[in-house]
């Protein structure tokens, strides 16, 4: 249950960092500041812990549940994108985000 849990809080790390480096893309930065800049250093760190996490969580959690929770991560990348960034759920994503719940179901069918 821990691994189950620390899979979960990986997903969410992983998600929040790439809303982090979108945010660090958006600023207006010149020079090396352009890769060397809080967002982007720390969107990259999140990503790193979450890669960390996903490595020990996955040592004892069977994969096929791994694969199925790292699904979430396109549907809260959207999801604090709304809330975040201030974007929009156009038709596109949402249909996206239904093939992904789709296809994990259809794939976690025995």
């Amino acid at each position: 249950m821990v691994y189950f849990i620390l899979l979960l809080i990986s997903v969410l790390v992983s998600s929040l960092s790439q809303v982090v480096l979108k945010i660090g893309s958006n600023k207006d930065y010149s020079g090396i500041y352009e890769y060397l800049n809080i967002y982007v250093i720390s969107g990259y760190f999140m990503l790193g812990t979450s890669m960390i996490l996903n490595v020990i969580a996955y040592t004892h959690v069977e994969y096929i549940i791994g694969v199925v929770i790292a699904t979430l991560n396109y549907i809260l990348v959207a999801v604090f994108s709304k809330f975040l960034l201030k974007e929009d759920f156009t038709k596109n994503k949402l249909i996206g985000m239904a093939i992904v719940i789709f296809g994990v179901f259809i794939a976690n069918m025995k």
